[in-house]
């Protein structure tokens, strides 16, 4: 749900010093960054004898920024540039939060932050630049449940099954519905998801672990489900693949639909609703005439009983 990130970096301050000291963020449109001060975190180990650690204050040693267009972070310290140490190595951390939101690629894809740091020595035209290595690039996975309802016996889907969405704990796992069919993962104030006009249920954005799906609300003339369905997403490497059960039964996850170049995103699950019984309504004409004559019965036996005696 919230992803935090940490940003370690070392730059060489030479005699004369930096003219301009930027981390720059570029994240994929699937994550939600907050800029605001308590949700980053800065940190100097302030090189040298001392060698104390410092805190920066937000907005006065450095300035952070958020271009929505593009989801680019740039944290500038523009403003901190004279507080460096002259012929050192400055070590800097930066933490900071991020959410996934209703744009997040679920399956192999991933959703990743490109990060790069940008200093310029002073005296000098060109700025530097300094990317991570490709083993500690980041990227955050998500997966999702494809559900469809059904009648049993037959190709009708249900329209308006509802079903409680809980964790393995038996948590509430809350949901936003941005569509008809189609809920997203964390938001919203209720964990209950309901089939559209074609009997689907799409939600997007679970983390790996164990869910279920109890059915609380079906269609007349149909019986509910006894048992939660049972879904466990299990993610089996760093590269985003997954694999899934469905009530301890294997299943082949599908492309996400949104991106379908990203493999291992969705369970796709059929669930059947078996046909009840109608039960005849209570308290009409037709129960009312078995009880007349049943009072009739009974009074002939007991006149009958009566005339046997005398």
């Amino acid at each position: 749900d919230v992803i935090t990130y940490k940003v370690t970096y070392s730059v060489p301050v030479p005699e004369n010093g930096l003219t301009e000291l930027k981390v720059i963020d570029t994240m994929d449109k699937g994550l939600t960054f907050t800029n605001e001060a308590g949700n980053i975190t800065v940190k100097d180990d302030q090189a040298g004898e001392t060698a104390t650690e410092k805190t920066l204050t937000y907005d006065t040693d450095y300035v952070a920024t958020l271009d929505s267009t593009t989801n680019k972070v740039t944290i500038d310290f523009a403003k901190y540039l004279d507080s460096l140490q002259k012929n050192s190595t400055e070590e800097f951390t930066i933490t900071y939060k991020v959410r996934l939101n209703e744009n997040a690629v679920l399956g192999q894809t991933g959703n990743q932050n490109k990060v790069e740091l940008v200093y310029k020595n002073h005296g000098e035209t060109d700025s530097k630049t300094k990317t991570p290595d490709p083993d500690k690039v980041v990227k955050v996975f998500t997966y999702g449940i494809d559900l469809l309802k059904k009648g049993e016996g037959t190709n009708t889907v249900l329209k308006g099954v509802e079903f409680t969405l809980t964790d393995n704990t038996g948590k509430a796992v809350n949901v936003k519905k941005n569509d008809s069919n189609t809920f997203y993962t964390p938001g919203g104030s209720s964990n209950t998801v309901t089939t559209d006009d074609q009997g689907k249920i799409f939600i997007r954005g679970l983390k790996p672990g164990t869910y279920k799906l109890t059915e609380t609300k079906t269609n007349a003339g149909y019986v509910l489900l006894k048992d939660p369905v049972v879904i466990v997403i299990k993610e089996d490497n760093a590269i985003g693949g997954a694999e899934a059960t469905v009530g301890s039964k294997p299943v082949t996850m599908q492309n996400d639909q949104k991106n379908s170049g990203s493999k291992t995103a969705e369970v796709p699950l059929t669930v059947v609703n078996s046909k009840g019984f109608d039960l005849p309504a209570t308290g009409g004409r037709g129960i009312a005439l078995f009880t007349i004559a049943g009072i009739a019965i009974v009074a002939a036996a007991g006149s009958l009983l009566f005339m046997r005696k005398r």
